[in-house]
């Protein structure tokens, strides 16, 4: 069943019919269709699952009949796996990790996908919206979960920031989500 909580405590539900023409790829947000106003709307709900493992929590955005559906509303839309690995592959481990938290609290995961939604004007050409599924191998992402989990454990416990990898700038993920990133760089 898709996760429906809204913020202010009220219940709704999207038809599963229209989750599904979401993640297909069927309902594209073309500035000339009818169902433009009503397909951004039903992007723009919250609608999320909130899951815990092993001490760590998550928000899923959608899951329904085993599939999970993480929307990002964002600037740049990737076009191709290259530009989604370079650009966004710490979304596609969120959705790894998020298909591992659903598989650990009893729910299937036969399907994951990121949905990306262009914020502002669409570019000429380019579709507004697009999905790209997200490969679940639970194996490796579990061992990579224990591994992370261990290392972060031990940085927390520390007090101190870990050390910089000089594949990171500050304003490179994941410097720009760290809070502690003005220690690093005085930025």
């Amino acid at each position: 069943m898709m996760a429906v909580e809204t913020v202010n405590g009220t219940r709704r539900k999207a038809s599963k019919d229209a989750f599904r023409a979401l993640v297909e790829g069927l309902a594209v947000c073309e500035p000339h269709l009818q169902g433009l106003k009503w397909a951004c709307r039903y992007l723009e709900e919250s609608y999320e699952l909130e899951l815990e493992y092993k001490g760590v929590k998550t928000r899923v955005d959608e899951y329904e009949d085993g599939v999970l559906v993480e929307k990002k509303f964002v600037n740049f839309i990737p076009r191709t796996r290259e530009e989604l690995a370079k650009y966004y592959s710490h979304y596609v481990k969120q959705v790894e990790y998020e298909a591992l938290f659903l598989t650990a609290n009893g729910r299937e995961v036969r399907k994951a996908f990121l949905l990306f939604v262009k914020r502002g004007e669409p570019e000429e050409g380019l579709p507004p919206l697009i999905a790209f599924e997200v490969p679940i191998d639970l194996n490796a992402i579990t061992a990579r979960f224990e591994e992370e989990l261990v290392k972060l454990k031990d940085v927390l416990a520390s007090g101190v920031p870990p050390e910089i990898s000089k594949d990171y700038g500050p304003f490179d993920y994941p410097c720009t989500y760290c809070k502690y990133r003005p220690r690093c760089y005085g930025t």
